[in-house]
C-alpha cells in the first residue's frame, strides 16, 4: 500500500505538471492493484477511481463518467461520515462531470453542498471554502443566473485577499467573474472600472500576450460598448489585433512555424 501511495502521488505530480499521458497511466495500475489487493469498495479504490477520471478528462477522453463517479461517491457516503475529504473531492468531480454533460442544475445543487460542508469542516474563511465558493458563483454565472452569482463572488472577493496574495489567479478569476456578472446585469459602468483594472494586473502578471490578458482585453471592449464608449473599445480592439498579430508572426518564425509563402 506504501509502494502504490507513492505512485499515486506521482502521477498527481505529473497531472501538474501536465505529463497527463503519464499520470493516467500511474493511476490505472494503482487502481488495478488496490482493486486486487484492498478490493472495489475500499476508500483509497474509490479515491482511484477519481484520479482515473480526472486524468481522462485532462487528456480530452469524451466519456460520461456520471455514473461512475455517482456510484463511487454512493459507496463513499457508505464508509465515511458525510463531511470527509473524500467525499468532498467525489462531489466536486461529480459536480464537474454533470457540467459537461450539459446537467446544470444537479452541478449546482451538488456545488452548494460542498460550500456548505467546506463552510462547517473547515470555515467560513478557508481558501479551499472560497475556492468551493468560487466554483459555485461560476457555475451561476455559466448558466445565467447573474443575480445569484454577484453575492457570491463580492463574499469570496472579501475574504480571499487575507488567505492568498493580491495577484493570485483565483483571485483575478474571481474579479473577472463578477465583471462579467455586472456587466450583464446593466451596470457597464462599474464592470468598465473593473475591467480597466484587471487588464492592468494581467498584463502586469502575466503579460500582455499572454491568453488571459487577452480575454481581459476582449471583455473589456464588450464592457465599453455596452457603456456606450465606441471609441475606447475600438482602441482596445487595434491593441488586441496588434497583439495577435505579433504573436502570429512569432509562431511563423519559430521552427516548424508556417510562414506566409507556405501553401
Amino acid at each position: 500500500p506504501e509502494t502504490l501511495s507513492a505512485m499515486s502521488n506521482l502521477a498527481a505530480s505529473y497531472e501538474k505538471e501536465e505529463r497527463f499521458d503519464e499520470a493516467l497511466s500511474l493511476h490505472a495500475k494503482v487502481l488495478a492493484k488496490r482493486t486486487e489487493i484492498l478490493g472495489g469498495d475500499h476508500p483509497d479504490t474509490l479515491v482511484s477511481e477519481i484520479n482515473q477520471v480526472i486524468s481522462k478528462r485532462n487528456l480530452g477522453v469524451d466519456e460520461d463518467h456520471a455514473e461512475l463517479l455517482e456510484e463511487v461517491l454512493v459507496q463513499m457516503m457508505q464508509v465515511h461520515p458525510p463531511n470527509h475529504p473524500d467525499i468532498l473531492f467525489a462531489k466536486i468531480n461529480l459536480a464537474l462531470e454533470y457540467w459537461n454533460r450539459d446537467r446544470a442544475n444537479e452541478a449546482i445543487q451538488l456545488e452548494k453542498e460542498v460550500v456548505e460542508t467546506s463552510k462547517e469542516v473547515l470555515g467560513a474563511n478557508s481558501d479551499d471554502t472560497l475556492g468551493a465558493m468560487l466554483n459555485l458563483a461560476i457555475s451561476h454565472r455559466e448558466g445565467e443566473r447573474f443575480e445569484e452569482a454577484i453575492p457570491i463572488l463580492q463574499e469570496v472577493l472579501s475574504k480571499l485577499p487575507k488567505v492568498v496574495q493580491e495577484d493570485h489567479p483565483e483571485l483575478l478569476q474571481a474579479r473577472n467573474n463578477l465583471a462579467i456578472c455586472k456587466a450583464q446585469v446593466g451596470e457597464a459602468e462599474e464592470a468598465v472600472v473593473m475591467f480597466e483594472a484587471l487588464l492592468d494586473a494581467h498584463q502586469r502578471v502575466y503579460g500582455e500576450g499572454h491568453e488571459d490578458t487577452r480575454m481581459v482585453m476582449n471583455n473589456l471592449i464588450i464592457a465599453y460598448r455596452s457603456a456606450g464608449r465606441p471609441i475606447d473599445a475600438a482602441k482596445v480592439r487595434i491593441d488586441l489585433q496588434k497583439i495577435e498579430l505579433g504573436l502570429e508572426q512569432k509562431s511563423a518564425e519559430e521552427p516548424g512555424g508556417s510562414s506566409a509563402s507556405e501553401e
